[in-house]
């Protein structure tokens, strides 16, 4: 597939200390310059290209850095944007009823999933420890053990890797390939559409916890101990939610009749905690759950798709929001 333009090519160049620093003031100085049109979603690209440039891994970064800098005008800079808007950032924080939506399809394969995660991590939520119900009532009801719905939930969403997501096959094929450019390790993990269901792809989560980690609104921080992670929280969490996290780092464990199960991949928690970084930093998580809300609501307002006879109906607004419902997906 031919990259399209705003996508430079992966470079495998070490980046030594002093030259990044020098490049990436040269793009953020791009960036400054860059005059906002109207009609493009572009209120948040400054920010948010910024925040790429700060929380990108190396190669990545280099990447990005050199399309921002190739860029002959404020046209092809806004393409750059609109191609990691529609490539990485919308796909990596779907709304989570979107999320739950389209799990219905290839049910064997999630169900081998599901089992899998859970059995790895013990029947409990990696967050919060709670048990799961069923096994919960399993192994006698025990009062000093709290219970919960879990999920066996991916960190590279289910929806990159189902055909029964919304997501066209062309513009399937465009999000790996933005994913791989800006992260390179992801590449290297193996992960693609026909292997998301791959356990190394997924953690145990209560039902709540799921929503907070779909939205980016936490985030698990690789540390140098193996399968030992710091847990962030963004202010966009859930305040109810927050009492229940944990106050240290995470510890994977592994059960005694799961050690063939693998444990999450460093690689995929670490791309997860990069974008969350980068939504929450720039504001652009809490931009897209607004304007998907604002399509929902234009939708339900015109349940017969019609423009209101009295001429109440506020069409620039309509152009405005069903634009970025095109870059949402």
């Amino acid at each position: 597939m031919a990259p399209e333009r705003g996508l430079s090519s992966l470079s495998t160049d070490a980046e030594a200390p002093d030259k990044w620093s020098t490049t990436a003031a040269s793009a953020k100085q791009r960036l400054d310059n860059y005059v906002p049109q109207e009609g493009r979603p572009d209120g948040k690209l400054v920010v948010a290209l910024k925040a790429f440039l700060d929380y990108l891994p190396k190669g990545g970064r280099a990447s990005i850095a050199r399309d921002i800098l190739d860029s002959k005008d404020d046209q092809e800079l806004y393409q750059v944007f609109s191609n990691l808007l529609t490539g990485l950032l919308a796909p990596q924080s779907v709304k989570f009823e979107h999320v739950a939506s389209t799990l219905s399809g290839t049910q064997s394969r999630e169900d081998q999933f599901r089992t899998d995660v859970f059995c790895r991590d013990r029947q409990r939520c990696v967050q919060t420890n709670f048990t799961h119900r069923s096994h919960w009532v399993e192994i006698g009801s025990l009062e000093d053990d709290s219970w919960a719905y879990l999920e066996g939930v991916h960190i590279i969403p289910f929806s990159m890797g189902s055909e029964n997501s919304s997501h066209l096959e062309h513009d399937r094929a465009m999000m790996w390939e933005v994913l791989y450019r800006y992260f390179p390790a992801v590449r290297h993990t193996g992960i693609a559409v026909a292997t998301i269901n791959d356990p190394s792809n997924g953690i145990t989560l209560t039902d709540f916890a799921h929503k907070e980690f779909a939205k980016c609104h936490c985030a698990l921080k690789k540390t140098d101990v193996p399968n030992k992670y710091g847990f962030n929280v963004y202010n966009s969490c859930a305040h109810p939610y927050r009492r229940l996290l944990p106050s240290g780092p995470i510890q994977f464990e592994r059960a005694e009749d799961a050690t063939d199960v693998p444990f999450p991949h460093p690689d995929l928690l670490d791309c997860h905690y990069r974008i969350a970084e980068i939504l929450n930093a720039s504001g652009m998580g809490e931009e897209i759950d607004r304007k998907l809300d604002d399509w929902d609501k234009m939708k339900r307002s015109m349940p017969d798709g019609c423009l209101n006879e009295d001429g109440s109906t506020n069409v620039a607004d309509i152009l405005r929001t069903a634009l970025w419902q095109k870059v949402m997906g």
